[in-house]
């Protein structure tokens, strides 16, 4: 039986088609995953910053000294 060159170059083709969509779909996915990682980060130090905020605005309308709430 004769090995048909064109066929097993298709075949070829297929494989190595299938093999770089893996590829793709691996890198897609590591790609929204450091996307999701950045937002996370960020999402942390505004989180941060509005914390530090909200403190510090609850200490200076609480008066320290003589222990009173203005509201």
């Amino acid at each position: 039986m004769r090995c048909n060159p064109l066929k097993w170059n298709v075949s070829f083709q297929i494989k190595n088609l299938t093999s770089a969509e893996k590829c793709l779909k691996k890198q897609i996915f590591q790609f929204f995953i450091s996307i999701g990682q950045e937002f996370t980060r960020i999402a942390k130090i505004l989180f941060n910053i509005l914390y530090v905020f909200l403190v510090g605005q609850l200490f200076l309308e609480y008066d320290l000294v003589n222990c009173e709430n203005p509201l």
